[in-house]
């Protein structure tokens, strides 16, 4: 499991420079020579040039002509000198989004606020992700029980009269707003939410602009048009691995696999959960197989095989073999650094070799679905953790215990069961100076999985300091069987 960990770490320190930070209290963010598209009813296609909004804390506290004088020591400057800026467009989605990934794609089109019945638990979940990932989100809005229906027309053509493209984009802002009771935003005044999006084209000749900004700022962050163009590229870039696999067959479960903010790749495993191939897109571009065999007659015997390949880089294989009293252990690094073949013996007896969560809880269905509310089982893990130049192996006590909804940190249906995993202290073998232990680490929360009533995994998400992985089912093609699925996570 500590294998995907790291890989977050890797995706997390490729996009850093991408990741968009708070307004730091006290600090303003000045935007100027900003031609405003206020969307005024008296004239809804007239428009204001060279001006200045000052924003603080996320709000606009002042509109006006722009002269340097202006600007302070320490403001965030963004020149909208030659731009069309008017406010962002507020999209009320229902059903409710899961995913992060599909809430992030908003700034990309002009989207600075997604309006729908998150819940507190979901909209806490989605911002605990927005710390870490490389894409950020709108604003979230939590409407409640608020009539969700708006029908969004589609953008004006290019020759369409000013009047009506000044209808299109008064309906996607103020009258969206206040459709939805979301009186703070929509509008570009004094008071409101500094949420903008800002057009290289006049909106009035070039309506189709207004889905492909060049710059936002959201709740006075601005998101500059590097950051956006990078986003963009690598949503493409993921888009077009993802549609080039090959697709699975009836016999597996695919699971989509979403991390700092992308959809990044997939998990195809067998019904058995004895096989599987784990596929990640750019820019990790790597592939994980592995098979696990059991001993027949001899059930609590098997072997493991984890062939490890990334797509510019090295090539890992991980053999385990665990018998009646401990586990063998080999590992071969080919690469860049091709390192000698390590081997090692491990005491213990292991239950399981450590793989992924989706994985661990099919094979541990019988122990995991008669488990009640509060409810525990321990399951004694060997974890192989691949790490370019060098291999690890160990030995974990995974306790996985039953939740409540009272206790959840993701949103789960009334029908599901969602556990939580936490991890005990460790010991490894082939550390960095090859054979040998590791100090004891403490218990920590590895992630959480939610399963249906008949203990098939619908999504897991595991944690780490350089952010969030999560695993979600997809839904069956036509033509394939599945098994009955009861539940709504």
């Amino acid at each position: 499991m500590h294998r995907f960990l790291r890989l977050l770490g890797v995706t997390a320190c490729l996009w850093c420079s991408s990741v968009v930070l708070g307004q730091t209290p006290g600090q303003r963010t000045v935007l100027r020579n900003a031609t405003l598209v206020p969307l005024a009813p008296a004239s809804p296609s007239s428009v204001l040039p060279n001006q200045a909004i000052i924003i603080e804390s996320g709000k606009i506290v002042d509109i006006k002509s722009y002269v340097e004088d202006d600007l302070r020591a320490g403001d965030v400057l963004v020149d909208a000198e030659g731009r069309w800026v008017l406010a962002g467009f507020i999209e009320a989605v229902d059903p409710t989004p899961e995913r992060y990934a599909a809430l992030a794609r908003g700034p990309l089109r002009g989207v600075t606020t997604i309006a729908a019945r998150f819940g507190a638990i979901r909209k806490l979940w989605l911002e605990r992700i927005a710390v870490t990932a490389s894409i950020p989100l709108p604003s979230l809005a939590d409407i409640g029980d608020r009539e969700l229906r708006m029908v969004v027309a589609p953008v004006p053509g290019p020759h369409a009269p000013a009047d009506e493209v000044a209808e299109y984009l008064i309906a996607r802002t103020s009258q969206a707003a206040d459709r939805l009771g979301l009186a703070d935003r929509g509008r570009i005044a004094v008071g409101q939410r500094a949420d903008f999006i800002i057009l290289d084209r006049d909106p009035f000749v070039d309506p189709a602009s207004v889905e492909r900004p060049m710059e936002a700022i959201i709740g006075g962050v601005p998101m500059r048009r590097a950051a956006l163009e990078t986003h963009r590229n690598m949503i493409a870039d993921a888009d077009r691995a993802i549609a080039s696999w090959p697709p699975a067959t009836a016999t597996d479960y695919i699971y989509e696999i979403e991390s700092s903010g992308l959809r990044l790749g997939q998990l195809v495993i067998g019904r058995d959960a004895m096989k599987a191939t784990e596929t990640w897109g750019p820019p990790v571009e790597q592939t994980t197989t592995w098979e696990l065999l059991r001993t027949s007659g001899h059930p609590d015997q098997w072997s493991f095989r984890l062939t490890e390949t990334a797509t510019h880089g090295h090539r890992i294989s991980i053999d385990l073999d665990r018998t009646k009293t401990d586990i063998l252990a080999r590992a071969h690094v080919v690469g860049p650094d091709t390192v000698p073949a390590a081997e090692a013996t491990i005491a213990g007896t292991p239950d399981e070799p450590l793989s992924d969560p989706i994985s661990l809880f099919l094979r541990q269905r019988h122990r995991l679905g008669v488990l009640e509310a509060g409810g525990f089982a321990d399951i004694d893990v060997v974890e192989p953790v691949p790490v370019i130049g060098k291999v690890k192996v160990g030995l974990r006590v995974l306790r996985c215990t039953r939740l409540s909804n009272a206790d959840g940190a993701l949103p789960f249906g009334s029908n599901a069961r969602l556990f939580r995993i936490d991890a005990a202290p460790s010991r490894e073998a082939f550390g960095d100076a090859g054979a040998g232990n590791s100090p004891p680490k403490s218990t920590s929360t590895l992630g959480w999985v939610i399963t249906d009533q008949n203990g098939l995994p619908h999504r897991a998400a595991l944690v780490a300091d350089e952010g969030i992985t999560e695993y979600f089912l997809s839904l069956p093609q036509p033509g394939r069987s599945s098994e009955p699925q009861s539940a709504s996570p």
